[in-house]
């Protein structure tokens, strides 16, 4: 097997290739400029020139000439499905004070009393067209759930990041959600409840947690065990997340393939004796398909569980049909429909994580199988755990580096000592949900999974407490990422062609990859800047190479944005100092005036300003300011004043609440 026939032999995977072609192009080229009538017009023109050269051409080009026409409108396709999709569900709403009619479609209670609620309006002030927004709670309302209809008055605002170096996109992966604005409740009336979808999953949800709290599950095991039947992580501690994370297996907190196929495996176990019978073939996919289509809408049909569903139902539609072969082809159906009905999947990590590790795994078991056939059943199943766990990676591990910049250290014994165990624990929980529903005492019967749970939790802390257990700072560029598919795909070849001739292309990649990486390097050990964040504290890093001097304001707990900066610029060495009045970074003087009342020197130093407020006498220092930094505290009645006084002046200012954080590159050293 070659890349080549692989993809030929899967037709499917071409028509998918093209149509995901279609949307890159919109997304990162064709929104650059206005595309009229007359352009599509154009397209389709060409289009059908094609067609009709078809069927005028000679035999021999036919092929070709329909294969261009084909992905041309596949391409197309993509292209207009996703420009169709943007216009329609994205509306920017206006910001301020407004009060609307909306309906809750989520909820999520946090600690101290508060919540968020996720809204879709359907009358409001600031947009004629229905929109999504996450407003914030201060105290929550029990009588605010999914499927109430409130009048809310609220502080709607745009959302935006804070622009600080490293940090996670949330503004784009809230967009995905189609939600575009977010803000603060002042009011919130209730109108009435409709019994709808969002209501009964959150009516089912609410049970949920009751039924585990009367089994007298610990809270630590009941919000695990919440999470992994329903997607729901909200009771899951930081500390949990943080131990399962830096372990290696945070996976198993998301819902996804790993939980659906448990599921799908415990049907299809139950009902195979159906199958003997005539028309039980039928029977068998019609109940396992329902079964997973009402899971998927109790876990509020999340990415993770819609790829899994689709793609076991599929699946299963190939054991009906009796042609396994097809599986690939199922895998790109599976794809081709989610991203059809919502192209924003395809930005998503987990979209290109599930599907990458889904491939890497059967195209590695495939060829292991045989040898595995002859083993006892003990070794036979540590061995399939192990390779399960190790074949994942080449599918997925390129993007994990690129994407998160590290990688836990001790993710196979983790996976090892774990993951045989979600099997039974999801299982009994099952067995534990159906016996709480018939009115079964559970106090004794809930015991076993009680302690198995406690184990599951305990593994991953013993884990992320070893000394390393994480390689941080990772920096990788996309190229690098390609490489590495590159190295994988001619060891995937070689495997199945048992052809050793092919090691010279992987010598070829991986001294490219070793150049890139080399080049990648050299250039962060170069690297000198100084950086002010946009935060609620102020915050100067003052970078060289792969140490960092952070300046803070504050020596309280390190703020989020340093977390994200050392893990994104691959930070090796740092340390925190008090920021002064008067403080050198990277050879420039910054100095910080915290209130109205701060006197100004006539210092015959140039220096940027760092203005938490505008100060009485600016204009003495006038000849010495390099540029004026409006930081993140200081208030909209200064901004505007500093703003003016720098137009009136001539002087040079940023804001950093509006462009996000500054940064100014050093000379290399």
């Amino acid at each position: 097997m070659n890349p080549k026939s692989f993809i030929y032999s899967v037709s499917f995977i071409r028509i998918l290739l093209a149509f995901i072609a279609g949307i890159f192009v919109f997304h990162f080229l064709i929104r650059l400029w206005d595309c009229s009538n007359n352009w599509f017009l154009l397209v389709w023109t060409i289009l059908i020139a094609l067609f009709l050269i078809y069927y005028h051409s000679r035999k021999a080009l036919r092929s070709i000439v329909f294969g261009i026409a084909l992905n041309a409108f596949l391409l197309i396709s993509g292209f207009l499905i996703f420009s169709t999709h943007e216009s329609n569900t994205i509306i920017y709403p206006e910001t301020g004070k407004y009060t609307v009619v909306a309906k809750v479609e989520h909820k999520r209670i946090l600690s101290e009393g508060r919540s968020i609620i996720v809204i879709k309006t359907l009358q409001a002030e600031n947009s004629i067209k229905s929109y999504k927004a996450s407003l914030f709670l201060h105290h929550d309302d029990p009588e605010v759930i999914p499927g109430a209809v409130v009048l809310i008055r609220a502080t709607f605002n745009a959302i935006k990041n804070k622009g600080n170096p490293g940090e996670y996109d949330f503004a784009s992966y809230l967009r995905r959600q189609h939600i575009t604005s977010n803000g603060f409740v002042q009011s919130a009336e209730i109108l009435k409840v409709k019994k709808d979808y969002f209501y009964l999953v959150w009516n089912l949800k609410d049970k949920l947690k009751k039924l585990y709290q009367d089994a007298g599950f610990k809270p630590e095991n009941a919000a695990l065990l919440y999470a992994l039947t329903s997607g729901d992580k909200s009771l899951i501690s930081d500390k949990q997340k943080e131990a399962f994370k830096n372990s290696g297996v945070i996976h198993i907190l998301a819902v996804s393939g790993l939980h659906v196929g448990i599921l799908y495996m415990m049907i299809f176990v139950l009902l195979k004796p159906l199958s003997r019978r005539k028309y039980g073939r039928y029977v068998s996919f019609l109940v396992i398909s329902v079964i997973l289509v009402i899971y998927a809408l109790f876990t509020g049909l999340s990415p993770s569980v819609t790829r899994a569903v689709i793609m076991f139902i599929l699946i299963d539609l190939t054991r009906l049909l009796r042609k396994p072969h097809l599986i690939y082809n199922v895998i790109a159906i599976s794809a081709f429909i989610i991203v059809l009905a919502d192209p924003h999947y395809l930005f998503e990590p987990g979209f290109w994580l599930s599907y990458g590790a889904v491939l890497s795994i059967l195209l590695i078991m495939n060829k292991a199988a045989p040898y595995l056939r002859e083993k006892p059943m003990v070794l036979k199943r540590f061995i399939e755990v192990t390779l399960v766990t190790t074949a994942a990676q080449p599918g997925t591990l390129p993007l994990v580096l690129y994407w998160f910049k590290q990688f836990p250290k001790y993710f196979l014994v983790t996976n090892l000592f774990v993951i045989p165990f979600i099997g039974i624990a999801l299982i009994y929980n099952f067995v534990i949900i159906i016996l709480g529903i018939t009115g079964v005492p559970l106090e004794f019967i809930s015991k076993p999974l009680d302690w198995l749970i406690t184990y599951i939790n305990l593994v991953p802390e013993i884990v992320s407490e070893w000394d390393d257990a994480v390689f941080s700072g990772i920096n990788i560029s996309f190229v690098m990422v390609l490489l590495l598919y590159g190295i994988f795909i001619v060891l995937i070849t070689m495997m199945y062609r048992q052809n050793l001739k092919l090691l010279k292309h992987v010598s070829v990649l991986g001294i490219a990859l070793i150049l890139f990486s080399g080049i990648t390097g050299y250039k962060s050990e170069k690297r000198r800047e100084v950086v002010v964040f946009n935060s609620s504290s102020t915050i100067i890093a003052e970078r060289a190479g792969k140490t960092c001097i952070f300046y803070t304001s504050t020596m309280d707990e390190p703020d989020q944005c340093i977390t994200d900066y050392v893990n994104d610029a691959g930070i090796q060495g740092s340390y925190a100092e008090r920021l002064k009045n008067f403080q050198y970074a990277g050879g420039e003087l910054f100095q910080l005036v915290s209130d109205r009342k701060d006197r100004l020197m006539e210092l015959p130093v140039k220096r940027y300003l760092l203005l938490e407020a505008f100060p009485y006498n600016l204009s003495v220092a006038q000849p010495y300011i390099k540029q004026c930094i409006i930081l993140r505290s200081c208030n909209y009645y200064d901004t505007e004043k500093i703003v003016d006084w720098c137009d009136k002046n001539n002087i040079s200012y940023y804001d950093i609440k509006q462009k996000g954080a500054f940064l100014k590159t050093l000379a290399s050293y």
